[in-house]
């Protein structure tokens, strides 16, 4: 393997790797063109049964099941292509009333089929009556059409920030009133400007029936249509819009616009894979081998990073640096979610969002800020509410931009790793790292930030080794982000004080508490909120993971999965202990300390997800240069892989590319992709990857008896601290 890495970094492998890597981007960049063309003129699901709809006129967006607004959105598209949308008019659900029912908050269900590429059939279930809500585009005109099972009053609201003028009367006219009656009619002219935009233009709505308008107006000027139609059961809005005015500048907005930044996406990808060839390789050649090294860890990682994530850990963090952007708590977010499923349920479930260690906000929002600052959506995830659900979600087109700006942090800490590893530790570990199919998967690709907690854990070992002991407490602070790094605690802070004194053990404890400076500020905002979201969330959650409590989720009792996973916990805390004790009694060195209390606490820990095994395995390719433990380190991470990749349903796993190939394709797979990744064989082949186990009909003497072949686990490991192997 070390020999195939070798390779991997020559000179002559330069062109060999550039163009892999050339192919891969071409064919990634041409992606979005291909969904404008399988896209265009049809109705595409984007959320949890929310729809979108585009020709070369209008965009009209149908809004998920938990939002009135947009129901639906029309917008008009400036007669070029390469224009961003403007706002023509909203048909508000939230405020519109029918037979005495508020349309959304009174409904009971709600079904939408699509027809023919072109209409979008919704049907409201009341206590009483059904409505039907039909939205068909044809040509130059939307068709709005409101079909009731009984004869009743309409009231809809038509919402538009603002309308410049409604049947020729201005915000200037409505002078002090609030409304203003304008009779029976069967046609609404209305006028609009957007000044931000440079666009102006003309709407116009026709109504089958006679109905009689209510204009509304807030401060700054009219904003809302009232429909009032009588006894009738069933009408239909026609709308048109014409734009006067728009934006004809080759600015940077409409150049790096809504629909031209995929084709500027494509034909920069050409030119730079062309341009930058010759420039590179002879620049490649003058590297030294550590830097070639650095250079292809960094490429590697950025190729990948725009096209790959874990679904619910990056809405995770989209979510919460949306949230600290506009000054709300994520932890309190998250502790309000949890009481709202809770009140609904009535199981102490958790909602898993943000239940970390502040200091993530602090690394990742730089680059969530940067990411902003180029214009893009704040948040191009969305529909993320049940990832269980393959067709729930919509990536908006700045997806790409977003997941390689919001993963640069993950790379550059995993380019840090390489640089310390072969800096102070040896060469053969930091090319494993640099080139292991499991860490690029957990950073790269999944998204998430373990490789930080594995950077603070070396920094610790190497500042200690120069006796900077507040600076090693400060990283080993920054490693607790997420608390299994607990583990190593007492043999750390017994380590720190046998090679030198209580005042370095001092300074080091020191070091720990200015690291939770962000953890104290957020525990004084809201000591309950933090709290529950992090301690009483891992603490209280049931079991699972990469260990024998993953067959818990094959029992449908939440109490009793959670007392076993107390005990669990229970467990793994003295397993833990004991061994710190042994280690402290043996006097085994610092690295060897960390690993072994490491690898026991999550072995034997209740929650052992696929990405805590980078810090450890990291640590063990320190000592990379023993074929015992290199291999011992190989083994464990590509069972890891094996499982993560297994277990983690593909709709977890997902990629923005496969929502580029068009949204009927999708439709026609969904019922392949629900077998696959729900049928029960499946789950049982990803739980039996690592751990021989059978769990169809499971009880509590089965956990037991299983849990003992990890007390075995437990002797080895004993035995395996005492090996001449180990030591370098």
């Amino acid at each position: 393997m070390a020999i195939r890495m070798k390779y991997l970094i020559k000179v002559d492998a330069f062109v060999g790797v550039y163009l892999v890597i050339s192919i891969f981007i071409l064919i990634a960049s041409f992606l979005p063109i291909l969904n404008d063309i399988l896209a265009l003129e049809s109705w595409r699901g984007y959320g949890w049964d929310a729809y979108i709809y585009t020709n070369w006129v209008y965009e009209i967006t149908y809004s998920d099941i938990f939002h009135g607004n947009e129901k639906p959105m029309i917008r008009l598209y400036p007669p070029y292509y390469f224009a961003k949308p403007v706002d023509l008019v909203e048909f508000n659900g939230y405020e519109s009333r029918i037979c005495d029912y508020n349309m959304i908050k009174d409904m009971i269900n709600i079904s939408i089929k699509t027809y023919n590429r072109n209409t979008l059939k919704v049907t409201y279930t009341y206590r009483d009556m059904d409505l039907v809500q039909e939205i068909i585009v044809l040509n130059n005109s939307v068709f709005v059409k409101y079909s009731a099972s009984k004869v009743c009053n309409f009231r809809l609201s038509l919402l538009r920030w603002y309308y410049e003028s409604v049947a020729n009367i201005t915000f200037v006219d409505m002078e002090n009133y609030d409304m203003k009656f304008l009779g029976e009619t069967s046609v609404i002219t209305f006028t609009f400007k957007n000044e931000g935009e440079s666009t102006s233009g003309v709407g116009i709505i026709e109504i089958s029936k006679p109905i009689e308008v209510i204009i509304e107006k807030d401060l700054k000027g009219i904003n809302k249509i009232w429909v009032l139609i009588n006894n009738t059961s069933e009408v239909v809005f026609v709308v048109k819009g014409v734009l006067k005015e728009y934006s004809k500048s080759l600015s940077i907005s409409n150049i790096f616009s809504y629909r031209s930044v995929r084709y500027i996406l494509l034909a920069t990808s050409l030119i730079l894979i062309v341009v930058l060839y010759k420039p590179l390789r002879k620049k490649w050649e003058k590297l030294n081998n550590k830097t070639k090294l650095l250079l292809t860890t960094l490429i590697v990682r950025l190729v990948l990073a725009p096209f790959f994530m874990h679904l619910w850990d990056v809405n995770t963090i989209q979510v919460s640096m949306y949230q600290i952007m506009n000054k709300v708590n994520p932890y309190e977010y998250v502790y309000n979610m949890t009481q709202r499923l809770r009140s609904i349920g009535g199981l102490p479930i958790n909602y898993e969002g943000f239940a970390y260690l502040p200091h993530a906000l602090f690394i990742f929002f730089p680059f969530y800020f940067l990411y902003l600052a180029l214009g893009a959506e704040p948040l191009p995830l969305r529909g993320v509410i049940d990832p269980i659900h393959v067709i729930t979600f919509y990536f908006h087109p700045d997806i790409y931009i977003f997941l390689f700006i919001i993963k640069l942090p993950i790379i550059i800490v995993d380019v840090l790793v390489v640089t310390i590893l072969y800096s102070y530790f040896n060469e053969n570990a930091a090319k494993l790292y640099a080139f292991s199919p499991y860490v690029i998967f957990i950073t790269s690709m999944w998204g998430m930030f373990d490789n930080i907690i594995a950077l603070a854990l070396l920094l610790t070992i190497v500042l200690l080794k120069k006796n900077k002991f507040a600076s090693a407490g400060f990283m080993y602070g920054i490693s607790l982000i997420k608390f299994y790094t607990i583990y190593m605690v007492f043999p750390l802070l017994y380590n720190v004080w046998k090679s030198n004194d209580l005042k370095s053990l001092a300074k080091f404890i020191a070091g720990v508490i200015i690291s939770q400076i962000p953890t104290f500020y957020f525990l004084y905002r809201n000591p309950t909120a933090f709290i529950s979201s992090t301690l009483l969330f891992h603490g209280l959650r049931p079991g699972g993971g990469i260990n024998i409590l993953n067959v818990l989720w094959n029992i449908k009792d939440l109490h009793f999965n959670i007392e076993v996973s107390n005990i669990a916990t229970a467990i793994s805390l003295i397993a833990t202990l004991f061994l710190s004790v042994y280690i402290i009694i043996q006097r085994i060195d610092l690295e060897k300390a960390m690993i072994s209390t490491s690898i026991i606490g999550i072995l034997l820990g209740k929650i052992t997800n696929e990405q805590y095994l980078l810090p450890i395995y990291t640590l063990l390719l320190s000592y990379s240069q023993q074929p015992y433990i290199r291999e011992f380190a190989h083994k464990l991470s590509l069972g890891y892989l094996i499982f993560a990749l297994l277990n983690t349903r593909g709709v977890y796993l997902c990629f923005p590319i496969l929502a580029l190939i068009g949204r009927a394709f999708e439709y026609n797979i969904h019922e392949l992709i629900r077998q696959l990744f729900s049928n029960e064989s499946y789950y049982y082949i990803s739980n039996t990857v690592l751990f021989h186990t059978r769990c169809k009909d499971v009880r509590s003497r089965d956990i037991i008896i299983t849990y003992s072949a990890f007390i075995q686990q437990f002797i080895n490991l004993l035995k395996i601290i005492k090996r001449e192997e180990w030591c370098r």
